[in-house]
């Protein structure tokens, strides 16, 4: 869902509903359910870099297979790149190919 903002967590000893709240509308809901999966925001937070790095129509950053962006020996990792999920994880991931990346290119300069 988008636009709404997560209450509570509910259950005993295991997940058994989320209560939040629409935005938009200010109504609040309530959903049984047995598992939750919370994905906290959608756009990166790079505005800051306007105009001086490679990003998609969304902000992403434009990064390469070794996390490179558009300035050569500037790297970027995360969820704040083009990468094509955005999960804890998979930035983790990101990170340290991003590092090994960023290692070759120093040693190859």
């Amino acid at each position: 869902m988008k636009h709404v903002q997560t209450k509570e967590i509910t259950g005993d000893l295991n997940v058994n509903g989320i209560t939040y709240v629409d935005r938009e509308t200010g109504e609040e809901q309530h959903v049984e359910l047995q598992a939750v999966f919370v994905k906290i925001g959608l756009v990166p937070n790079t505005e800051w870099l306007d105009g001086s790095v490679e990003r998609n129509r969304i902000g992403e950053i434009a990064v390469d297979k070794r996390g490179e962006t558009s300035i050569p020996g500037l790297f970027a990792a995360g969820d704040c790149t083009d990468g094509p999920y955005n999960q804890i994880i998979i930035s983790m991931g990101s990170g340290a190919n991003t590092a090994l990346g960023a290692f070759d290119y120093l040693i190859r300069n």
